[in-house]
């Protein structure tokens, strides 16, 4: 019986602190006693206090001895001081479960016990309550649990319950080498192997990649996963992210893959997207040629503005067909310029004259190709619907909306054209490389998508891979509320999206952005991560740096998986953001070893040290150190 080790008594209670008489002769590492294994008395071990036929457990936190004043002649060495030991109650045992949190506090004179292996398999039973819970029906069983490893120190294995981990928001952080990655695998590459033949319909997992480490999980689940290796250096993009047109023509997507600031590029985005609806709503067939027909009125009309002409060039330029170059030219070679004097535009001052409408210069350019033998180009009949459909590209579609509208806009002086312009830039800038990695389909084919999707974003410039995770999380987030809300009673369904170095995404520190766009990504984010759990949307982080990404983001984390962190901003965000770990957990990640990590959240009624089971190479993430030894061995 436990009774029988009785190793010392309470000798005085400071609210949760408990200081304790040690007998002497207890200094062993382990012991064996009526046929059970107990673990020796000192620093990190777990001590038993009875109470009554309340059983409480501590964490011994440290030690001391403290010698009598005097001491009788003769007195042995081992009687020559007294041993005592500092405890940190961290809960109860009640229907043989243990309780996280003080309900009990002993009392002076309470006895101690050391703690055996069945109540350390107790202790660290996270599942033990799913066991004996009955859920819609469903009994409880080691089905609901997944083994990820073994305690540190005293190798107890340790399952995880599926249900409190994987509903739940996850950060798993660690420097570089603490095994983070295998983690990341571990946790997720276990679950697969128990539940992905019941995901069909039900949940969803996305893992967005940055490094390309995480092709194994493709290799292993090929049936039931998709993996898309993204490049943006590749001339066409072997392979690309599908999106509906539907989502494409939307101001927020729209936003979130030029960037557009809040303020004044968002709105003028919102107003393209709803010009271009209504001239769907009408039926127009040819909605660009009617467009560009009052946009060429409006520039050689009666507010001409300095810049519009050059917005025009620009437009025909980035169609780049033969329809749209002849124009180009023939509008550079009559020799337009614009009269700062009079701001209005002129022809050549050798021919004279102004061009006070549109007309001017439609009988300007049809007599330049009368006289030089030029094929001339009808404008009110020029089909620039035609030449932007032979292109077969909607980012095309959005750059030429989005510089007739400035053209438009400033002509009607509704907007600045300081204001818009670096929007076009930047549309112009990207959309060669979106065109790269995502494909605009009339619709999703919803019956061949597979439950796990991969997105490798290695190959891909560190613009895009920003880009497309914030797409990825917004597209996603929208879709799965829309499918919840229309379930009916009793349905649901589960989304996972799960971010490797995250950081890159999440931020707060990045300065190659404005500041607007970096409140917008990071709004979402917490947006998502605040109201996504009652959608049953879920995220799953790792990062190197936790200190770089939004203190709302980690404090709103429901499990943590904490490995080695060394760096003084990132355990400081610990120790604010994480109210389950206390000062002793926080004192060990900086020295935990490779794939250890600290455990904590409301999965767990305790924090654990968890050294996490190294994954076969066939299933590991492609992550390791390079060595260099057999490197400079081998023969080239």
């Amino acid at each position: 019986m436990i009774e029988q080790f009785c190793v010392g008594h309470v000798s005085a209670v400071r609210g949760t602190k408990v200081k304790a008489f040690i007998k002497p002769h207890l200094n062993k590492m382990s012991y064996f006693f009526s046929g059970e294994i107990y673990r020796g008395i000192s620093i990190n071990e777990f001590i038993l206090i009875r109470k009554g036929y309340i059983d409480l457990i501590g964490k011994i936190e440290g030690e001391e001895v403290i010698e009598p004043k005097i001491l009788p002649e003769g007195t042995p060495i081992h009687k020559s001081y007294d041993r005592y030991i500092e405890i940190n109650i961290l809960g109860y045992f009640e229907n043989n479960l243990f309780n996280q949190g003080i309900k009990y506090l002993p009392m002076i004179g309470d006895d101690l016990y050391l703690v055996n292996t069945r109540r350390l398999d107790q202790l660290y039973d996270y599942t033990e309550r799913n066991k004996n819970t009955n859920v819609n029906g469903v009994q409880g069983s080691n089905e609901d649990s997944i083994e990820l490893g073994k305690t540190l120190s005293e190798g107890n294995v340790i399952n995880i319950p599926i249900n409190s981990v994987f509903a739940s928001h996850i950060g798993i952080f660690g420097n570089t080498g603490s095994g983070k990655s295998n983690t990341l695998a571990k946790l997720y590459m276990s679950l697969f192997e128990k539940k992905v033949q019941q995901f069909k319909n039900k949940s969803s997992f996305v893992l967005i990649d940055f490094n390309g480490e995480y092709e194994n999980i493709y290799n292993k689940y090929e049936a039931y996963a998709n993996y898309l290796n993204l490049s943006t250096y590749e001339r066409n993009g072997q392979q690309k992210l599908q999106i509906s047109a539907t989502e494409f023509w939307d101001a927020e997507l729209l936003s979130v893959l030029y960037s557009a600031s809040e303020k004044t590029q968002m709105p003028f985005l919102k107003h393209l997207v709803n010009s271009r609806n209504r001239s769907i709503s009408y039926n127009d067939q040819i909605p660009l040629t009617s467009y560009f027909k009052k946009t060429f009125d409006n520039i050689f009309g009666v507010n001409q503005h300095k810049e519009t002409l050059t917005i025009l060039h620009s437009l025909l330029k980035e169609i780049d067909t033969e329809a749209t170059n002849n124009l180009s030219n023939l509008l550079t070679a009559i020799g337009i310029s614009w009269n700062a004097t009079t701001s209005n535009y002129i022809f050549n001052s050798k021919a004279g004259g102004y061009l006070n409408s549109v007309n001017d210069i439609k009988n300007k350019l049809s007599n330049y190709c009368t006289t030089t033998n030029i094929q001339a180009v009808d404008i009110d009949n020029f089909n620039l619907q035609a030449e932007v459909d032979s292109q077969n590209n909607p980012f095309l579609e959005v750059m030429v909306r989005a510089q007739l509208q400035l053209i438009n806009s400033t002509t009607n002086n509704f907007i600045q054209y300081e204001h818009i312009s670096p929007l076009i830039s930047k549309i112009s800038a990207v959309q060669k490389d979106l065109k790269k990695v995502i494909e605009i389909v009339d619709s999703l084919d919803v019956a061949s998508q597979k439950p796990i999707q991969i997105l490798s974003l290695r190959n891909c410039n560190a613009g895009m891979k920003k880009t497309i995770a914030m797409l990825l999380a917004k597209t996603h987030f929208n879709h799965h509320k829309a499918i919840v809300d229309s379930l009916p009673d009793g349905q649901s369904k589960s989304f996972h999206l799960i971010i490797d170095e995250a950081h890159n995404i999440l931020s707060e520190q990045s300065t190659r952005e404005a500041n607007s766009w970096k409140d917008y990504r990071l709004e979402l984010f917490e947006e998502i991560i605040k109201e996504g759990r009652k959608f049953g949307f879920f995220i799953t982080i790792a990062s190197q740096r936790p200190a770089d990404i939004s203190p709302t983001i980690i404090s709103q984390l429901h499990n943590y998986f904490l490995h080695r962190l060394v760096n003084e901003n990132d355990l400081n965000l610990l120790k604010n953001a994480i109210s389950t770990l206390d000062s002793n957990d926080r004192s060990q990640i900086p020295k935990l070893p490779a794939g250890a990590c600290v455990v904590s959240g409301v999965a767990f009624h305790m924090p654990v040290v968890l050294q996490v089971d190294r994954l076969p190479k066939d299933k590991a993430p492609n992550s390791d150190t390079i060595n260099l030894i057999n490197l400079w061995q081998h023969n080239i």
